[in-house]
């Protein structure tokens, strides 16, 4: 038996009792060869009733040929069809006609076929039988001989013959040629024999079958009953039950392997005791413990965990038993330890050593730290290692905070620090103001006075000299404008040292900045693109100071362009009743650190001027509910952006 079967065998054998078995292939056996043998049977019987109907067709039409011709020559229609309704009132009769030569039907054993073309007048199943087509047909009349054949599965014989129905009139020679066409039903004949072959197949079966029961109790009685005592006992062992015997009694094979259970049984059942209480100690122990305990084999599947494992990782024993102990480690670690398995199985290694801090992960997907300790342990057939787990959070969570702690108060003391810079820094600026909006006041008379005196000799040097060379005028076109910084200078001292009024009203935004480009000297190398806007561009506010802001743009971009560039004044409205105005030069612009402070008081990057012009626009343009902004690009230029409100939002 080659294995294939014999495994089939096998698993046949384990799901069905050997009591059940036997008597199943018997009858199986025992149904085929009947099964065989009755086809067999069926088989001779059907060719046998083939041939006999065959032959009984062939002599009934050759006579009834001969019959119809006779009746043909006399005339005798009317015996010609009680001829055909006679052949088709026999009880397995399905078609009896005769046709013409123009292939319509003369005479029929159902008269409402008289008259109709042969193709409609036969049955479904018999008209595409190949004897009744066109070839076939004129077949017979070129023989003048018929055919007899079995048709649809030899369910139906059929035949036709040529019959000669006489001469037309003015023919020497009958040449008008019928055909006669005979069906009948096989199965009709043959249901009687095989009934009586099913009903001996019947009885053997019936026979046979009562044997194999008669077998099955007999096997059942002897050899089962007995065996699945024993195999229930055993069933019972394997659940633990130690108190189960089999209960087999005399001296057979059958009473000879109880017997030997019953002795493994007992054995058993002490050993049992011996183990049930040293499991106990070691099972008080792993359960008790304050750590938690995880063993594995040498694969690193888990074996079992203990509660406090099972409290550590929020999972249930029975979810994580046959599983690798890497699902409680994040993935980062779990590379680690494959190469740590490998670096233990190729040298020994260790592979985590004691009281290692390492990362684990619960069963929702949070991670905790962990302290691990490895414990190996040789048995003599295989390798366990037993994880001791002790969680560390709230040891980490103290070192934690005191390092947060440590660095806030570092992060606290360099604020403070910072601040108290700021603050010293504020301070310094404030008396610097202070003091310069004291000397501004006392000063400014003082000041004043003399350039006065400067300016009024200046004056009377043009008016008394008729003589005024280049030079002279040079010399003093420089005096007036040296006149008119200083006088400046001290204008945004005594503006910025004390507090500001506004004058808020309507304005023209063109008058405004025809006046801050009025008075300012535009050097020959400089290109201004400043379009006047619309006159009906209306703002609200102190049209004065959104001048003198105006103008300190405008002075202080010409300054940032010594050797030329192009100043670009633009002109746009907001939706949030905004008017904006866009002063834009191409400059050598300004670093991020001095664009931070631009608008610092005091804060310059020009060799000359204090620093005062930028903070006091600033405040002008927040007095006038605006704003002013920058942004710069070294080398490149710098843009201020100046927003006023206007009245026809």
């Amino acid at each position: 038996m080659s294995r294939r079967y014999k495994r089939s065998f096998e698993v046949l054998t384990g799901l069905i009792p050997i009591w059940l078995l036997v008597p199943l292939l018997l009858t199986f056996f025992v149904i085929i060869v009947g099964l065989w043998n009755y086809m067999s049977t069926r088989r001779v019987v059907e060719a046998s009733i083939e041939r006999e109907a065959a032959r009984d067709l062939t002599l009934d039409m050759t006579r009834l040929q001969a019959a119809l011709e006779k009746a043909a020559q006399l005339g005798a229609t009317t015996w010609t069809q009680d001829q055909l309704a006679a052949f088709g009132a026999d009880t397995h009769g399905l078609l009896a006609l005769l046709s013409d030569e123009t292939g319509h039907v003369l005479a029929s054993a159902t008269r409402g076929d008289l008259g109709k073309p042969v193709s409609s007048a036969l049955p479904e199943a018999l008209k595409r039988a190949e004897i009744y087509q066109a070839d076939s047909l004129s077949r017979t009349l070129i023989t003048r001989a018929g055919f007899v054949e079995v048709l649809n599965e030899g369910s139906v014989i059929a035949g036709v013959y040529p019959v000669l129905l006489g001469a037309a009139q003015g023919e020497l020679r009958p040449n008008r040629i019928g055909h006669v066409f005979i069906a009948r039903n096989l199965d009709v004949l043959k249901s009687p024999k095989f009934m009586g072959s099913q009903r001996r197949a019947a009885h053997i079966g019936l026979v046979l079958f009562f044997s194999a029961l008669a077998t099955s109790l007999l096997l059942h009685w002897l050899v089962a009953r007995r065996l699945v005592r024993i195999a229930k006992a055993a069933d019972q062992l394997a659940t633990g039950d130690l108190t189960v015997r089999s209960g087999v009694s005399g001296r057979d094979e059958i009473a000879l392997l109880g017997h030997s259970f019953d002795a493994m049984v007992t054995n058993l059942e002490q050993h049992e005791a011996a183990l049930v209480e040293s499991e106990e100690r070691h099972r008080s122990l792993f359960e008790n413990a304050v750590e938690g305990i995880v063993t594995m084999g040498e694969d690193w599947i888990i074996r079992s965990m203990n509660p406090a494992a099972q409290g550590l990782f929020g999972c249930q024993e029975e979810e994580v038993i046959g599983k690798n102990v890497k699902i409680f480690m994040p993935s980062l670690y779990q590379e680690e330890h494959d190469r740590y398995v490998r670096n233990f199985i190729k040298a020994g290694k260790k592979i985590i050593g004691n009281g290692r801090e390492v990362t684990g992960k619960r069963k929702d997907g949070t991670t905790f730290p962990l302290e691990l300790s490895v414990v190996e342990l040789e048995l003599s057939n295989e390798r366990l290692f037993t994880g001791i787990l002790r969680d560390i959070t709230d040891r980490k969570r103290v070192e934690d905070e005191r390092l947060r702690i440590n660095e806030h108060l570092e992060e606290l003391v360099q604020a403070r620090t910072q601040a108290l810079k700021d603050a010293q820094e504020t301070l310094v600026r404030k008396e610097r103001l202070a003091t310069l909006g004291q000397l501004a006041g006392s000063i400014a008379h003082e000041i004043r006075n003399p350039l006065g005196i400067v300016r009024n000799a200046t004056y009377y040097l043009e008016q008394v000299s008729k003589d005024q060379d280049k030079e002279m005028l040079e010399s003093r076109a420089e005096i007036q404008r040296g006149l008119t910084r200083v006088d400046r200078i001290i204008s945004e001292l005594l503006d910025y040292a004390r507090d500001s009024q506004v004058n808020h009203q309507e304005f023209a935004l063109s008058d405004v900045i025809e006046d801050a480009f009025a008075g300012v000297e535009i050097p020959p190398n400089a290109i201004v693109n400043a379009p006047i806007p619309s006159p009906s561009l209306i703002c609200y506010g102190d049209s004065d100071q959104i001048s003198r802001i105006l103008k300190n743009l405008v002075i202080n971009a010409l300054q940032a362009m010594p050797d030329g560039g192009t100043l670009t004044m633009h002109y746009s409205t907001s939706g949030d009743g905004k008017a904006m105005v866009e002063v834009k030069d191409t400059g050598a612009g300004m670093t991020k650190e001095q664009l931070a402070k631009i608008f610092e008081p005091l804060c310059t990057t020009k060799t000359l001027g204090i620093g005062l012009g930028l903070a006091l626009s600033l405040r002008y343009a927040e007095l006038n509910n605006g704003s002013l902004t920058a942004e710069s690009i070294l080398d490149r230029g710098s843009t201020f952006r100046l927003t006023i409100p206007r009245v026809n939002a």
